[in-house]
């Protein structure tokens, strides 16, 4: 929806809620057209009066939680995670999985919530069946990736050199994009670059698209996007290759029928875990995770004066969006605050209304509301990657932790202090700890986490050695090497469709190291 159609709908709501202000439907699409401007603290009282006006308000509830997180508003927050995750194991719709994973670190819930969903995905009545192309000779391999995050997205700043890095003479790659970055957007110019064919259906229908797909003789179609905002997995669902993957997007399984494997590594998925998730695992020798080393820091390194940092302190930050920020961690930063009293911690900035909630409840945990320091937003990734050196540790959040931003942190030498969880989005900073030799930064309990970060805080020979075991480690480790990890991905590709071709259903795939 454009811009001018916002608007127009939003007329429309607020003169219907005029007409009758009992209309709960209008209240909600209200606070929609709010919403679709960033505009949470206004869209979340239409939220609520619309559930109340409502008969069946249920498939609501995840958008009240989700705006009330987004604000950090945590007045009945809990009640409300609990009530969602009640009806979702109750085998109710209740919310879009995607902001059921935003909190709940459970794998059955997240599950349950995701089966529900497709359960209601769109079906193509009458629909022919697939009929897959065996490849002649030496003809290259044809993988699809299907994203709605093409252009200056998380997903992207991890893709964007795998596109660049695949082997042109064994692999013919072809973009469906579904998203609604500009033309211009330094990133979709990149990326478009790479592709040999690059497709636009964020508005074709589904039939239009199946069809399309299907007659470019696909071999491995590869989901980008999940569950996630303006994503096509009900392109999957209706099989348009021999092979497909769920990869980065949606950290969580689709539980979609036709998704037959997800991209991920033994400590991601652990065997114990497999039977979490829809898909088969296609295990990747080292991180599941592939970067881009396009990402370069500038060379200058703000000063800690210049950001508004005491220059003796020791510098905690955690730049995550604020729906990743739940009460539970919030408070456990607080703790860790009040036990390195030396100590400030740096977020990123937000809304005004989100910085007040914070700064209000530092505050009631009887936290100084000066050593809460929000840094604002750098448009330029060299100044954005810089701004990591000077800082201390970064804190993950928890059950959703830090994805691409792991990468950033990482790269930039800043320590990661993480807490492990049992479902993949609680285990994504885990993974690229662990690469790198960097074990005793996973923690399992809040209780070690904050021990962990308050004795890295007071001992600074500890910190020390982490960091420069860190830096070493970096330069070392396969986590960063973008045409190792893009090798194994294309072996991963080959192996699944061999696999086909030789008539044997999907299965948990190793590729080798």
């Amino acid at each position: 929806m454009h811009a001018g159609e916002v608007l127009l709908a939003r007329a429309c709501y607020e003169r219907a809620i005029e007409l009758d202000p009992t209309h709960g439907d209008a209240h909600f699409n209200l606070g929609a057209t709010y919403q679709a401007y960033g505009l949470h603290h206004m869209a979340l009282p239409h939220y609520e009066r619309g559930v109340a006006l409502m008969a069946d308000p249920s498939v609501y509830l995840g958008n009240v939680l989700n705006t009330k997180m987004r604000i950090c508003d945590w007045q009945g927050l809990d009640a409300l995670m609990a009530q969602i995750e009640s009806r979702v194991l109750a085998g109710q719709k209740t919310c879009p999985p995607f902001q059921v994973v935003s909190f709940s670190g459970s794998p059955l819930v997240q599950r349950k919530a995701a089966a529900l969903w497709m359960r209601e995905s769109p079906v193509i009545e009458n629909l022919p069946p697939f009929l897959p192309v065996p490849k002649v000779g030496d003809q290259k391999i044809r993988v699809a990736y299907f994203s709605a995050d093409f252009g200056t997205h998380p997903v992207s700043y991890l893709t964007a050199e795998l596109f660049e890095l695949h082997d042109k003479t064994r692999f013919e790659l072809i973009g469906f994009s579904s998203g609604f970055a500009p033309a211009d957007d330094p990133y979709l110019v990149r990326m478009r670059a790479a592709f040999d064919s690059f497709i636009d259906i964020k508005n074709k229908p589904l039939e239009e698209v199946i069809s399309l797909a299907r007659h470019m003789a696909i071999d491995v179609a590869v989901d980008l996007t999940g569950l996630t905002q303006n994503g096509r997995t009900s392109v999957l669902m209706a099989r348009v290759a021999p092979v497909q993957i769920q990869y980065l997007g949606y950290s969580a399984t689709t539980a979609a029928l036709n998704v037959d494997y997800v991209i991920a590594d033994q400590l991601l998925i652990p065997e114990s875990a497999r039977g979490d998730y829809s898909e088969k695992v296609l295990y990747l020798p080292h991180c599941f995770q592939i970067s881009d080393r396009q990402r370069i820091a500038s060379d200058q390194t703000p000063a800690r004066q210049s950001l508004g940092l005491p220059s003796d302190a020791f510098v905690f930050c955690s730049f995550c969006n604020t729906y990743k920020i739940t009460p539970q961690v919030f408070e456990s930063w607080m703790r860790i605050l009040h036990a390195a009293p030396t100590s400030v911690l740096v977020l990123a900035s937000h809304s005004d209304i989100a910085q007040n909630n914070l700064r209000q409840a530092a505050d009631q945990s009887g936290i100084e509301q000066s050593r809460l320091i929000f840094a604002n937003r750098l448009p330029s990734i060299p100044d954005y990657l810089a701004r990591y050196r000077t800082f201390d540790l970064f804190l993950d959040t928890f059950p959703y932790n830090a994805g691409s931003t792991s990468s950033d942190v990482l790269r930039m030498g800043l320590p990661l202090l993480t807490l492990q969880g049992e479902a993949m989005i609680s285990r994504m900073a885990a993974s690229p700890l662990h690469t790198l030799g960097l074990d005793e930064l996973i923690t399992t309990s809040w209780a070690d986490y904050e021990a962990r970060a308050v004795a890295l805080a007071k001992n600074p020979e500890h910190y020390a050695a982490i960091k420069n075991k860190l830096a070493v480690a970096r330069e070392t480790s396969p986590l960063f090497d973008t045409p190792r990890t893009t090798r194994a991905i294309e072996r991963g590709y080959t192996m699944a469709l061999d696999r086909y071709w030789q008539g044997l259903a999907p299965d948990h795939l190793f590729v080798p190291a």
